[in-house]
């Protein structure tokens, strides 16, 4: 990442804007990091000792006298006063403390002498001040700026304009959306199956068998991507599952068809009561479509002139209006309308929102807080008092971004997950690799392994290789080279098109498959993309290739980054258990190793802590047997797997549609006719299970909140006994 300069100001807004004491502490440890070197102890310090309400305090690394106390409190001397009271009653001994906070503290010296003078302490501070005017100090500290602001501030484009930090643990979006992507109640399925019934009805809406046109499931899924432009997790499995049930008996809903003009495939249409519905509710859709925007625009507009000011392309603002809201507040907008959810949390937010909007507009400077006020009035009387056809326009499009929602197609979602990518530090097992090499002759379209690497890493997603892995590797290469040479060298033609997938060695199978479409024609020549197999040099070349193909990086085991240890007992179970699963004591050694490595470093770099995106350090593999051997042996010691699913990194990290795509559907979508359309085939019984869980987050405790989220956030990316909501295979074994 480049290092940039930062204006102290900006960084003084964007501390004052953070609100969550856990995401200062965060900051805060990696900002005095780079600015001292200073590494804060993993343990958590002090309050592993049982200390009562005393968060967001540590010890240096190696000298537990040091201790550092970070928060946002805006009372410096009553919480400092309150942090010696608790040291001194719970017999700490310390020889300074480090008071960090995210305010500028005017009255440094007044505080400081109070500390020794009543408490004999040590005292230094470290405020907003401090932090804003060694920002630019050198690279690292302008890193940990960038960096912080990159993965959970939104700046407002005006200048001088404040900064916003996404909460995800007051905001009920990411609870909801990590909720209803694992739930396994027959609830959330539900949910989930009728979001995809939704999709498909949609897409079949032109059908007419006495015209012949049919849809087959290809067509389908066509449809609907063309909707979205991003790609929908496994939506083709999904498609050709609803497919089925939607057009069985009692309840079908869809007729199904077979031989269209000699076709063998599957096509599909609507019934004919169906279609004819869709004629009528077409245009009753433009009515309400264009009722609603003469309505809104009229009411603008008598705002406007109350205010006594004059704003041109009052239509192209009006719909921007639309569009910003359902962006910034769709869930509790769309809560309001449709379940009488509570208006406030819709209201607190509007002003800021307007802002938004008049930002892009061409409003001048002088007119602004009278064009906000008259906006922010006619947004209340739509609401609020506007006519039935107004009422049911705005919650026809509050069904369709609540299906946008639940399909990772909001703004924050997309945030949460890439502020993941970003912090996350993943082993790449040969189970991955050795299918990724496999996949070199494919088209692009059907490289999985390949793909999944390489987007995960344009993703800001650090793919690591160690020495174990490489070794794994490299032997597995030659293997492969030694049972070519003994089985199939010799008679390699006999392996025609249509007989590779009998051969057993995944490489020699896709090297056979090349060879065969006239693509390769040596098994050394195959090998030679990746490495020079007898070379001794070879181990490096793989090094190479990994880092220039994947970005993958190799980290040896003597760098201090890699130095950790772990117990030779644990070693031992784990390396017997293996052995007897593995049938090969080398391959038993390096998982035990590799595995009880990745445990270690979460505990050396401190993974533990309270965080939002949850373990940083895991193992991405296909290998489900390791993990099994784990979860006997140290269930209790390792309660969260290091095994991460390749379909997790897939779905919710290499394919999170990109900001400008969610920006483009919301510009597509809200206001206009497709909006409504779609909403039609929209269940109201997924507006009523939003609300549902909208009710059960706002009723837990703060802290409830962000644990839960922790734990939704690592099953969504570990265990491999976690079944998908909608019972389907994993992307990965289909």
């Amino acid at each position: 990442m480049s290092k940039e300069a930062h204006h102290s100001d900006n960084v003084k807004d964007m501390l004052i804007a953070i609100e969550d004491g856990f995401l200062f502490e965060d900051f805060a440890q990696e900002f005095i990091t780079a600015r001292l070197g200073y590494q804060f102890s993993s343990s958590g310090g002090i309050k592993d000792r049982g200390i009562d309400g005393f968060e967001h305090t540590s010890e240096l690394e190696g000298k537990p006298k040091s201790i550092f106390q970070m928060t946002i409190d805006k009372k410096p001397k009553e919480k400092l006063k309150d942090t010696l009271e608790k040291l001194k009653k719970n017999n700490i001994e310390y020889e300074r403390l480090t008071y960090t906070t995210n305010i500028e503290i005017k009255n440094k010296d007044e505080l400081i002498d109070y500390a020794e003078e009543e408490y004999g302490v040590n005292l230094r501070i470290f405020d907003g001040d401090w932090i804003a005017k060694n920002s630019n100090n050198a690279p690292p500290t302008q890193e940990a700026i960038t960096n912080f602001m990159a993965r959970h501030l939104r700046e407002m484009q005006k200048p001088g304009r404040e900064f916003k930090v996404n909460d995800h643990i007051n905001d009920p979006k990411l609870y909801i959306y990590l909720m209803q992507q694992i739930g396994r109640s027959e609830e959330v399925e539900d949910l989930n199956n009728k979001l995809i019934d939704s999709l498909v009805l949609y897409s079949l809406r032109n059908t007419d068998p006495d015209e012949s046109i049919l849809m087959n499931a290809d067509e389908i899924e066509k449809t609907v991507r063309s909707m979205f432009d991003f790609e929908v997790e496994r939506l083709r499995a999904k498609i050709n599952k609803r497919l089925k049930s939607l057009s069985k008996k009692p309840n079908r809903r869809i007729n199904h068809h077979k031989n269209k003009a000699g076709n063998d495939s599957d096509f599909y249409c609507l019934p004919y009561e169906t279609r004819i519905q869709i004629v009528s509710d077409n245009v009753k859709d433009k009515k309400i479509y264009d009722g609603f925007m003469e309505e809104a625009e009229k009411i603008i507009r008598k705002n406007l002139k109350s205010a006594e000011v004059q704003v041109k392309k009052v239509a192209e603002m009006l719909k921007s209006t639309v569009e910003i809201i359902y962006y910034q507040q769709g869930l509790e907008f769309s809560d309001f309308l449709l379940n009488g959810g509570a208006s406030d949390n819709f209201e607190k937010n509007l002003s800021e929102t307007v802002d938004l909007i008049l930002d892009s507009s061409n409003v001048i400077d002088r007119n602004r807080n009278k064009v906000k006020t008259a906006l922010i009035l006619a947004i209340r009387e739509l609401v609020y008092s506007g006519s039935k056809e107004a009422k049911e326009y705005l919650q026809s499009l509050s069904k369709t971004y609540l299906m946008l929602f639940l399909m990772k197609c909001d703004p924050q979602i997309i945030s949460y997950f890439q502020t993941m990518a970003g912090k996350m530090r993943i082993f790449v097992c040969t189970s991955i690799l050795v299918p990724a090499f496999s996949e070199i002759y494919l088209e692009e379209q059907n490289k999985r392994y390949w793909t999944l690497l390489q987007s995960a890493k344009s993703r800001g997603v650090r793919l690591l290789v160690n020495d174990t892995i490489l070794d794994e590797l490299l032997a597995h290469l030659k293997s492969s080279n030694r049972k070519y040479e003994e089985e199939y060298s010799k008679n390699v033609d006999l392996f025609r098109k249509g007989v590779e997938e009998f051969v057993d060695q995944i490489l020699v199978r896709a090297f056979l498959y090349a060879k065969n479409e006239g693509k390769i024609n040596s098994y050394s020549g195959f090998l030679d993309n990746f490495v020079t197999i007898n070379s001794s040099s070879a181990k490096q070349e793989l090094i190479d290739f990994l880092y220039e193909e994947f970005g993958i990086e190799y980290v040896s085991s003597d760098t201090s980054e890699m130095k950790v240890e772990f117990s030779q007992n644990d070693y031992d179970q784990l390396y017997e258990e293996l052995i007897n699963i593995k049938g090969s004591a080398g391959k038993a050694r390096a998982d035990a190793n590799l595995i009880l490595t990745i445990y270690a470093l979460r505990s050396a770099h401190g993974e533990i802590k309270s965080s939002l995106e949850g373990y940083k350090t895991w193992w991405l593999s296909s290998d489900t047997a390791t993990h099994r051997a784990v979860s006997k042996l140290f269930n209790q010691k390792y309660p969260v797997s290091c095994y991460m699913r390749p379909d997790f990194l897939y779905n919710y990290i290499s394919f999170t549609p990109p900001k400008e795509k969610v920006n483009s559907v919301y510009k597509n979508t809200f206001p206009n006719l497709l909006g409504v359309q779609i909403s039609n085939h929209i269940s109201e019984d997924v507006g009523k299970r939003v609300r549902q869980m909208i009710v059960e987050q706002n009723e837990m405790p703060k802290g409830r909140r962000k644990a839960k989220i922790r734990k939704l956030s690592d099953d969504l990316k570990a265990g491999t006994g976690l079944d998908y909501s909608d019972r389907l295979t994993s992307f990965f074994n289909e």
